[in-house]
Order: C-alpha cells, then sequence, then structure tokens
C-alpha cells in the first residue's frame, strides 16, 4: 500500500517516482488504479475533495488540518516544482487506489479549465475555491518573496532581479503587474464556473483565520459527513503545535489597506484588472478598495 503522503514529497522527475510510476503501471494500468479507486470509494463511502485555492490564501493550514482529521488524508495531484503551473494529473490521482478507504483533499493552485473540469468530474471530487483579498495577497507575496522564495508558477523572479526592483523603488509594481493577473484569471474561471450553475463553496482567507473550525465545517457540511466537533478541535490543535505545518506567517487579514495606501498605484492595477471581466463579481477579493 502507498505510504501517507508518499507522492507528496516526491516530484514525477525523481527516480523514486519513476520506479513507483513504473511498478504500478506493470501491475495496474492506470485505467484499472482508476476504476479500482472509484469502486473502492465507493465501497467506503469515502469522498474527494477538489481544493482550488489561491498562493497565500492560508491552504496549507486548511489541507493540513484536514489531513489531522481520522480517515482523512492530504494527497496530491501535480508535480511539486515550485516553479510549475499546478495542473492536475490525472495519473498521479489515480495511484491513489490505496487509499479509498480514506476521504482525500487536493490542493491545486489552479484556475478552471475544461481539463480541470473533466478531471473533477472523472473522479467525482466536490470543488471547493479558497481566496484572498488582492491587496493582502500583494502584501503577503512581498513578503514571502523575502522569508521564503521569489519561485512561483506565474511569473520569472530571481533573487538579484528582486533586488534591482527595491532599487528602483519598483516592487510593489511589479507584484501587481506581473502577479495579480494569475490571481485575478483563477477567481474569474472559477466563478464563471458558479455562475453557469456548477456547486461551488468559495472560502476567504478571513474565515480561516478568524474560524478554521467553522470553515472546515461548511465544507464538511457541503460533502454530506458528519465530523463530530471533538474531532475537528483535535485535529487543529495537533497542527497548530507546529507552526512549520500550517505556513500561515502572519495570519492577519486586512494588512492590505496599509499597502494600498503606501502603494496607491497598486489600487489602480487592481481596478484596471478586474474591469476586463465585467460579468465577474470581484466584491469578496477587492473589499478593501
Amino acid at each position: 500500500m502507498v505510504t501517507r503522503g508518499f507522492t507528496q514529497r516526491i516530484t514525477r522527475d525523481s527516480l523514486p517516482y519513476r520506479l513507483y510510476a513504473a511498478t504500478t503501471d506493470i501491475a495496474l494500468p492506470p485505467a484499472v488504479q482508476r476504476q479500482i479507486l472509484i469502486r473502492g470509494r465507493r465501497i467506503f463511502r469515502s469522498r474527494a475533495v477538489f481544493l482550488a485555492c489561491f498562493m497565500k490564501s492560508g491552504s496549507t493550514l486548511l489541507s493540513e488540518a484536514f489531513d489531522a482529521l481520522p480517515r482523512w488524508r492530504q494527497l496530491a495531484s501535480v508535480n511539486l516544482d515550485a516553479r510549475t503551473a499546478q495542473v492536475p494529473g490525472r495519473d498521479l490521482i489515480a495511484r491513489d487506489w490505496a487509499s479509498a478507504r480514506s476521504h482525500a483533499l487536493y490542493k491545486n493552485h489552479v484556475p478552471h479549465s475544461p481539463a480541470v473540469h473533466e478531471i473533477i468530474q472523472s473522479f467525482q471530487m466536490t470543488p471547493v475555491l479558497l481566496v484572498r483579498d488582492l491587496s493582502d495577497v500583494c502584501r503577503s507575496l512581498s513578503d514571502h518573496f523575502d522569508r521564503e522564495s521569489t519561485d512561483g508558477p506565474f511569473l520569472a523572479l530571481e533573487p538579484d532581479q528582486l533586488a534591482h526592483l527595491d532599487r528602483q523603488n519598483q516592487r510593489a509594481d511589479f507584484i501587481a503587474d506581473l502577479a495579480l493577473p494569475w490571481f485575478v484569471h483563477v477567481y474569474a474561471s472559477w466563478i464563471r464556473f458558479q455562475n453557469a450553475g456548477h456547486p461551488l463553496l468559495v472560502l476567504d482567507y478571513t474565515d480561516l483565520a478568524n474560524d478554521l473550525k467553522g470553515s472546515m465545517e461548511s465544507i464538511l457540511d457541503l460533502i454530506g459527513l458528519h465530523t463530530p466537533a471533538s474531532a475537528i478541535e483535535n485535529a487543529i490543535a495537533s497542527i497548530t503545535l507546529d507552526p512549520s505545518r500550517t505556513r500561515l506567517n502572519i495570519g492577519t487579514a486586512g494588512r492590505g489597506t496599509a499597502y494600498l495606501e503606501q502603494n496607491p498605484a497598486v489600487a489602480s492595477t487592481i481596478r484596471r484588472l478586474i474591469g476586463y471581466y465585467p460579468d465577474v463579481d470581484f466584491g469578496p477579493i477587492t473589499r478593501t478598495l
């Protein structure tokens, strides 16, 4: 049986994954794996959640909290290379047949697309969208570049380039011009999916920061699972003992207001970007404008 988190700790280019993939493909072709997974989940009445999320939206906190719940696993559906767009891989999901007894949460920083839609339907997943106010995103990305990494799937940025941007006082403009279009695209694509009549639960970073238990209960209610409050509370307690698991960093919503005051041109850029989508309500992620 695949050990917990096996496909989360390795990439598709690694030797362990290539050996694992070759072995399982010989023993069980991907199409057979998929059928075993789907039928196994029906037999064990397990559920699968597809968490589409902004970067810097508290998605690690939410997914780790679910991973700490009894009979839940956080599973990988993407190559974990930080610079690779997180398009879910059918082969990775199919190989989770060994986890059919458990409920699963797949976290993906990805916009909606026909390919993503087909995977959600094929593997009978419940989609959830996790977002954050765009001004808060700008502030958090800036902190991320300083404290963690400049790597990302939506822009090309090197440490030397960041230093140059800072010397030219262009960091805020760089983030607004080149990073924010990805967030706008992700949000618009999923809201259009919802507006087309598809069920979609939308959660906000503030929901997690203020009431993680309530956010988890919203997802559990959506998929029809009754989970004792004590189990949720114990799961949250277990991950908060190890801050490295949550990666919540500052963990304060609303810091974007001060960011916009310091960088007024960013507000103009946000208004221009969302103006290209007159059919989409951006109110939930532009409250600080």
